[in-house]
């Protein structure tokens, strides 16, 4: 018999039929499972970020100074990365002489790990409104924009906008690794299962003895 023959009656046996439609059904299964455990792995770190960038919020915060009007910012802040060049970690804080304007926002601080960026940090172009947060994870930076109108002792109020970036050059590298090991990890799950499967089949369907005449 030759071996085209061969392979068409085996894939018209019920054992062939099985194994075909594992083939088949195990792949899906399998690349479903992996996108879904990566986008809840993606999601996690997000969720990581925005809360890491909140604390730097309260630092910025907790440093900043308005002095007749004027915004006052330390030469060193607690975090020391705002202070190396290129780490990854970099604020300003705008403000608006006019708050009822949407844009003429004026740069009064910015920190200086910016100095020798090649090309500058993305600005927003939305009106301000007190105590408006807003997390933005789209572009090269995961950023989180907050607006807070300042009032100093002598009761000047000054519109602030913080605004804090952080590199996504970690979190891709992350991502990154993370379906690299689960690659390995799914594929080898999946050669575990299909050959169990095989296994159970093979010998689920095998006649037994007093069926064969």
């Amino acid at each position: 018999m030759s071996t085209k023959a061969n392979v068409q009656r085996f894939l018209n046996s019920l054992q062939g039929r099985f194994i075909v439609a594992s083939l088949l059904c195990m792949p899906l299964f399998v690349i479903t499972t992996g996108m879904l455990l990566e986008t809840a792995f993606k999601e996690n770190l997000q969720a990581t970020e925005e809360e890491q960038l909140q604390s730097q919020l309260y630092i910025l915060l907790g440093a900043a100074e308005v002095q007749a009007g004027q915004l006052w910012m330390p030469e060193v802040l607690p975090e020391p990365r705002y202070s190396l060049i290129n780490s990854g970690l970099y604020a300003q804080i705008l403000e608006m002489p006019k708050a009822q304007a949407s844009v003429n926002w004026e740069r009064r601080w910015r920190s200086g790990s910016t100095r020798l960026l090649k090309t500058p940090l993305p600005e927003t172009t939305f009106s301000f409104q007190t105590n408006q947060q807003q997390f933005d994870r789209s572009g090269d930076y995961f950023r989180l924009i907050y607006d807070v109108q300042w009032e100093d002792a002598e009761g000047s109020v000054v519109p602030l906008r913080f605004q804090i970036y952080h590199s996504r050059e970690p979190f891709r590298s992350q991502v990154s690794e993370f379906r690299q090991q689960l690659g390995y990890g799914l594929s080898f799950i999946y050669l575990v299962l299909l050959g169990i499967q095989l296994l159970i089949m093979r010998w689920g369907l095998r006649p037994r003895s007093e069926d064969v005449v």
